[in-house]
């Protein structure tokens, strides 16, 4: 009789993992995306290392970014929720098994019923298997969603990641472009102070008169003034590195460095990429394959539930007693009948959030590719941008100089020359400030083309987080590679 119940026990359990599981079968849905992108010159591969800010060639830059990684608060929460969602998705896995369970119990009972009116004691050392045979794959569904939203969970530290590296070096181009501005200003008080003395003499040997001296002085103000919020803009910058990077704003002190040079091409590559290498998409389809799966379960809610149960262990009559085995194997189904219609509106439910899931993919595909357009047509307008305020600046520099020269021997009067200061002053900054936004606007469509990120490194921030206590620092980009 027990082979019997046995063979019956695999047969059934045999039975449940041959079966299909219901529900759909996710299917990467059709998705509006373009063959190339229109603002980009050539098609390429668009291949971008994980530590993608050594293309910049700025080792005071690489440094801070090493330490954003090593300490930023946030990415390190932002871990932590990926070792979170790793153990919900250990929690679905296990109804995958069976459960085990061991209850000794005592009791002493004493009846006048019982005869005799003698109390008797039982002992019962019993263990408990309990499993619930997954016929209709809910439990597999289960473990296909909360496995999906494990990658999501990954993803997202991703887009943590990447926003981190990105916020670094703009913020990081945005103060050196002040360093440019402020070292600009600096020049320009030195000429301007210089201007006032000599306007100051010609006074004094009344070749002008005071309201000369009155204008080269507003002048000179006006510029310290600027100069100034130029610093006050420098010190706040500084204070943002220092958060980005996990320090007190006092802690964090760098040198002036004007930026000069240009910022380094990168390659666009192709649209489709961007499902792979943005992790913000990765993590819109890794949450679309969970609600596909969600379906499955609500749909398997609809269908019979079958268990096998089993006990064995030793019983006594009396705490002192010899043992004796005993055992028990049953199994038994659970069937909806009745429930007010609540199964078939979960079912609706799953399907709703599904659509609400399809919807924001394809919405994050769309602002995906609109990222990378505006990054491209942004570097190029700038590009030409700066470059017409260089010979802006260049020509109104050439302007200044040979103004001054005509008010020196009194043939045009101080409006011109502080017209020319204003217009030379104008277009130097200007020039410096597009310079600083094709910075920022290079660092802005490297984020956009997903940063060296990759759908592959979700597995491998996965594995990482396996490993890692809650005092541990959060992996770099890059840190696994999953092939499929």
């Amino acid at each position: 009789m027990t082979r019997n119940l046995t063979t019956r026990a695999v047969a059934l359990g045999m039975l449940a993992m041959g079966a299909c599981a219901v529900g759909p079968d996710y299917r990467r849905p059709a998705l509006p995306v373009p063959s190339a992108y229109a603002g980009a010159s050539a098609a390429t591969d668009g291949r971008l290392d994980p530590t993608w800010w050594q293309l910049f060639g700025d080792p005071t830059l690489a440094e801070l970014e090493r330490r954003a990684l090593a300490t930023n608060p946030g990415l390190s929460a932002a871990l932590a929720r990926v070792a979170e969602a790793r153990a919900v998705t250990a929690q679905a896995a296990s109804g995958r098994y069976p459960t085990l369970t061991f209850g000794p119990t005592v009791t002493a009972t004493k009846s006048p019923l019982s005869g005799t009116g003698a109390e008797e004691n039982t002992l019962l050392l019993p263990f408990d298997l309990s499993y619930e045979l997954d016929v209709w794959g809910r439990v597999r569904r289960s473990v296909e969603a909360a496995q999906a939203q494990a990658l999501a969970s990954a993803d997202n530290y991703g887009v943590a990641l990447l926003s981190l590296t990105a916020n670094v070096a703009s913020t990081y181009y945005s103060l050196r472009s002040l360093d440019s501005q402020a070292d600009m200003l600096a020049r320009s008080v030195e000429s301007f102070r210089k201007q006032l003395t000599l306007t100051q003499t010609k006074r004094d040997a009344g070749l002008v008169g005071p309201p000369d001296v009155v204008q080269a002085q507003a002048q000179l103000d006006a510029t310290l003034a600027e100069e100034a919020d130029v610093q006050r803009q420098r010190i706040d910058s500084e204070h943002a590195l220092a958060i980005l990077i996990g320090e007190p704003p006092s802690a964090l002190t760098l040198a002036p460095a004007p930026l000069a040079g240009n910022p380094p091409v990168v390659p666009a590559g192709l649209p489709s990429t961007l499902l792979r290498r943005r992790p913000d998409v990765a993590a819109g389809e890794h949450a679309l394959v969970s609600a596909s799966a969600s379906i499955g379960v609500a749909e398997a809610s609809l269908y019979p539930t079958f268990s096998l149960t089993a006990s064995a262990g030793a019983a006594s009559t009396s705490l002192t007693g010899p043992l004796g085995a005993a055992w028990s194997v049953g199994g038994g189904f659970l069937a909806p009948i009745f429930e007010g219609g609540k199964l078939r509106a979960q079912v609706e439910q799953a399907k709703g959030a599904y659509d609400e899931a399809l919807g924001n993919f394809r919405t994050a595909v769309l602002q995906a590719v609109a990222d990378v357009e505006n990054g491209l047509t942004d570097i190029s307008h700038l590009r030409s941008t700066g470059a017409a305020y260089q010979r802006a600046a260049d020509a109104a520099r050439e302007n200044l100089r040979l103004v001054q020269l005509e008010y020196e021997q009194g043939l045009i009067d101080y409006l011109s020359v502080l017209d020319a200061q204003r217009t030379w002053l104008s277009d130097e900054l200007l020039a410096a400030q597009t310079l600083g936004q094709r910075f920022v606007s290079t660092v802005a469509l490297i984020k956009a083309l997903g940063g060296g990120w990759t759908m592959d490194d979700s597995a491998g921030v996965l594995d990482g987080a396996r490993a890692r206590g809650p005092d541990a620092r959060p992996p770099g980009p890059a840190s696994g590679r999953r092939h499929e």
